[in-house]
């Protein structure tokens, strides 16, 4: 059995690790202006001018697209586009209209991306009871399960995630009589700078100084 020299094992070591790719885990954020600062070509829907003053619009069960995401539900599960006036208690967040679902046991909203989407973010709002917990499930070719508590009204609960992978969807599930969204942004997770991966007169500096060592600790030993 051939053994390499101890300085050349560290440079092999070495090269090794820095070609050997990394998959990134998902990334959530509770904080809308890091998810901002993490992300780019970000489009966001406010879900503004769609509902009269004081009243709503429903889309039944969808699928509904607004801004370039399609919305849908299940089939107990209905959705309404609400202005804040129309029932200050349960949609007025500080934030205009919010799109709800509502009725549903529980209720779950679908949201489907449009293509090439690694980065998405959005607050999330509960009445009846208020600060309920959902579950935020989203689909980059994986599974992933979040649960999400949100706050006590009128505070709006940010949730924003960035993958590797596009995202194909996001569900949100809650068990409350109402679950309200607003302000759902979409985009790409930032350019992240790739590692630093030693110049070749490093690795070989290196090498050296492990021979070294090794022999002074040789003639130590003698």
């Amino acid at each position: 059995m051939k053994f390499l020299p101890l300085a050349l094992m560290g440079t092999a070591v070495l090269v090794a690790g820095a070609n050997t790719p990394a998959s990134a885990a998902p990334v959530t954020f509770h904080d809308r202006s890091a998810w901002t600062a993490a992300t780019s070509d970000v489009s966001t829907i406010t879900f503004e001018g769609i509902a009269p003053f004081g009243g709503f619009v429903p889309f039944t069960h969808g699928p509904s697209t607004i801004g370039d995401v399609t919305f849908s539900t299940d089939a107990e599960t209905f959705m309404f586009v609400v202005d804040p006036a129309f029932g200050p208690a349960f949609y007025d967040w500080n934030s205009g209209a919010v799109l709800n679902v509502d009725f549903g046991t529980p209720n779950v909203l679908t949201s489907t991306l449009p293509p090439k989407i690694t980065a998405v973010g959005f607050d999330v709002m509960t009445f009846d009871p208020y600060a309920a917990t959902v579950n935020v499930t989203v689909d980059d070719g994986g599974v992933a399960s979040f649960n999400v508590p949100t706050l006590d009204f009128p505070i709006r609960r940010f949730f924003g995630i960035i993958t590797e992978s596009p995202i194909t969807s996001i569900e949100i599930a809650g068990a409350t009589l109402g679950v309200n969204i607003d302000n759902y942004s979409f985009g790409k997770a930032g350019v992240v700078p790739p590692p630093h991966i030693p110049e070749p007169t490093a690795l070989l500096l290196l090498g050296f100084g492990l021979m070294r060592v090794r022999t002074r600790i040789s003639g130590r030993r003698k």
